[in-house]
């Protein structure tokens, strides 16, 4: 009888040891084959999911955006908040995921930095979704009244750059990232109408 596959696992599977290999080798010293060795599932299959190591984390990256974005564009999860509290809520929001996630975040910066440009380009547009909805919420409270007259585009590459930097301030300087997210805090402020 054949054995039931569970596919999403084992793709989390690869996926979650891709990452520790990745941390531990450093990016381009992975590979498929030793993530396959690691995972105690041949190369062959290995390959059925993923094609390459950038697929790896273009998928990771991918996963990880879409279901925040997912999450927060759920009416549950909006309720009845205004575009304002919204905007302050989902960057709460990631803020505390960051920090519950401190490892993943940290072979994360280590993966960035050594990678190409091609694939940053790549791992940066599925980001987009998040993005565009940022700008959505920002462009929907300024016709509300709520939030300043503003380019949106121009405030949610603030919003992704103090998020970033809340990222590397917990990675390094762990100490520090209560200033950040009052930073945050106040640059959220300075939005309001």
């Amino acid at each position: 009888m054949p054995k039931n596959i569970n596919h999403e696992e084992r793709r989390q599977l690869i996926l979650r040891t891709a990452l520790d290999v990745f941390a531990r080798n450093g990016y381009r010293n992975t590979n498929l084959t030793l993530v396959a060795q690691e995972c105690g599932l041949s190369r062959t299959t290995v390959y059925q999911y993923f094609k390459s190591v950038d697929d790896v984390l273009i998928f990771a990256v991918k996963k990880v955006t879409d279901s925040l974005f997912d999450k927060y564009t759920s009416s549950e999860w909006q309720g009845d908040s205004s575009p304002f509290e919204l905007l302050q809520r989902i960057t709460s929001d990631i803020l505390d995921a960051v920090d519950c996630h401190v490892d993943e975040i940290a072979n994360f910066v280590m993966i960035m930095k050594n990678i190409d440009l091609d694939l940053r380009s790549a791992v940066h547009r599925r980001t987009a979704n998040l993005s565009l909805m940022l700008s959505r919420l920002i462009r929907h409270g300024q016709n509300m009244g709520q939030i300043r007259k503003c380019s949106a585009h121009d405030c949610v590459l603030k919003i992704i750059i103090l998020i970033e930097s809340y990222c590397f301030q917990l990675v390094f300087f762990e100490d520090q990232t209560t200033s950040v997210r009052e930073l945050i805090d106040v640059y959220l402020d300075s939005l309001k109408a």
